[in-house]
């Protein structure tokens, strides 16, 4: 193995000379574009900073590549639901705003494909037309891809709405995001959770009901039963 040579406390201490040209200076906008200011003869104009309007976090069609939103608090009856704007199995954009004055059911669930995912998307599906007769719309989220809820909506022959929310932003929003247990180990990730949301004439949200931690496996008849469908 070479020698590795260390540098000298001569070499440490001695700040690298700054070869920035005399009478320019760089300067970064709160946009993210670098913005290069010269003063002094032969000045050219500055670029303008970008004009557009501040995307909103929740429309992760929109939103910066990867963008992250903080994970909120749990959401509790009569918050206002969070607004998103998701890809669907089929590639289209699906919005809560598009469900205006009626109760929609917005369940989020770790991975499509999932023994668990899959008994949980199976008996929404299969009662599906039940609930479409009370008055329900039924939307599940997930961080897979489109692709991977296009094949999950063939497997299982679906009949509701599944959406795709591979950064998480609308998971987050929700305060679906945390720590759960799995074989007695501590693990980050989606927490299976189901919300009932009853949305105005502009296409505005309230939480109803919100439950966090459930169990796949009979949720959908348990909720049934709470709200009075079976």
């Amino acid at each position: 193995m070479d020698p590795v040579t260390e540098p000298s406390p001569e070499t440490l201490a001695t700040p690298k000379p700054n070869h920035r040209p005399t009478g320019e200076l760089d300067a970064r906008s709160t946009s993210g574009h670098d913005h290069r200011v010269t003063t002094g003869a032969g000045a050219r104009p500055t670029s303008k900073p970008d004009a557009r309007p501040a995307p909103d976090p929740h429309d992760c069609l929109t939103s910066r590549p990867h963008a992250r939103v903080p994970a909120e608090s749990t959401l509790r009856p009569s918050d206002p639901a969070p607004t998103f704007r998701l890809r669907g199995a089929d590639g289209s954009a699906v919005a809560l705003s598009d469900f205006r004055d009626t109760t929609v059911i917005v369940y989020f669930y770790p991975a499509a494909g999932t023994p668990a995912c899959t008994v949980e998307a199976v008996e929404f599906s299969a009662r599906s037309a039940a609930w479409e007769r009370a008055g329900y719309t039924i939307i599940g989220i997930s961080p897979d891809t489109v692709d991977t809820l296009a094949k999950f909506v063939r497997d299982n022959d679906l009949h509701i709405t599944v959406l795709s929310d591979p950064d998480r932003c609308v998971i987050q929003a929700w305060g679906a995001w945390g720590d759960r247990m799995i074989w007695g180990k501590t693990v980050t990730g989606v927490l299976r959770s189901t919300f009932v949301v009853a949305t105005d004439h502009d296409g505005n949200g309230t939480i109803l009901d919100a439950q966090y931690g459930v169990r796949a496996r009979g949720h959908v008849e348990r909720l049934e039963r709470q709200l009075g469908i079976l």
